[in-house]
């Protein structure tokens, strides 16, 4: 669904997410937390396109806010970052730990 900026780190150029439809047709709300993308949150609304070459629907803007956040934490090799962030998260008892 989407082609909007992606992180700098990323090996990838667009990302596909899941959507819920809304009460304006061309429009969806983002249901999954984007990886790659920026700026885009789980509930957001954005307007779509179809692409259909590829069959599928493309971002075309963003339209509105839903209030959560995409937070993504990137820890490189191993060692100690890695475990400094390990203890902050599971003594913040961080469900995914």
């Amino acid at each position: 669904m989407s082609e909007g900026e992606t992180a700098h780190w990323a090996r990838a150029s667009a990302e596909r997410l899941w959507t819920g439809k809304t009460s304006v047709k061309i429009e969806v709300q983002v249901r999954n937390t984007p990886f790659y993308v920026k700026g885009v949150a789980f509930g957001d609304v954005v307007r779509v396109r179809a692409d259909r070459e590829r069959r599928e629907l493309v971002f075309e803007e963003f339209i509105s806010e839903s209030g959560h956040s995409a937070v993504r934490i990137i820890i490189e090799g191993d060692g100690v970052g890695g475990d400094r962030c390990k203890r902050f998260f599971v003594g913040n008892r961080c469900a995914a730990c």
